[in-house]
């Protein structure tokens, strides 16, 4: 890990891996509950991934009332437009450093470091319709919704399988590293 670190490409992914994740605690703690309170505490599309019926975005964005949706505008999305990007950068490095430890041999494998990508690009989708429910509101197109729903979800399932990743892949390398000790000692 020390010889990673000291390396370019280890200190790139150490400063994005903090920024990343520095405008993720400012989302969670400030811009988020700012515009969540604004509609008495309901959960932005951001926060279900699960999903959400067009009825629940009708709701939320009427009690936002027009300070909360200015407050949406404005506050929130500028940083989830910045946060898609360092997110997918940060974590597909993350993977395809894992994927090159693990199987240097096995190029084909290192495609599987898009899923961050994929994440934030859904994540891109999500935040440019949201932008046009919140400008077109009273008027809110059932279509627009649906595709704002779909891409919630895509990116909730891409960042899943990004962090299950992440996850299996670490394990597996801080495994190895252990038995390789343990085989010199």
């Amino acid at each position: 890990m020390k010889r990673f670190l000291s390396t370019r490409l280890g200190k790139l992914i150490l400063t994005l891996f903090i920024l990343t994740n520095i405008v993720y605690v400012i989302m969670l703690s400030v811009t988020i509950p700012q515009v969540s309170a604004y509609a008495g505490g309901m959960k932005l599309p951001d926060m279900m991934p699960g999903g959400y019926p067009a009825d629940y975005i009708r709701e939320l964005f009427t009690a936002l009332g027009e300070e909360g949706r200015k407050a949406y505008l404005t506050r929130q999305l500028p940083l989830d437009f910045l946060y898609p990007l360092l997110f997918g950068l940060t974590y597909s490095l993350i993977l395809f450093e894992l994927f090159l430890t693990l199987f240097p041999h096995k190029k084909l494998l290192l495609l599987l470091s898009i899923f961050p990508a994929l994440a934030g690009t859904f994540d891109y989708q999500e935040n440019f319709l949201l932008v046009k429910l919140l400008k077109t509101y009273p008027r809110l197109e059932e279509d627009v919704i649906s595709m704002c729903n779909f891409s919630t979800v895509m990116k909730s399932v891409n960042t899943t399988i990004s962090f299950t990743l992440i996850f299996i892949l670490g394990i597996w390398v801080i495994l190895k590293q252990y038995h390789r000790k343990k085989q010199l000692s």
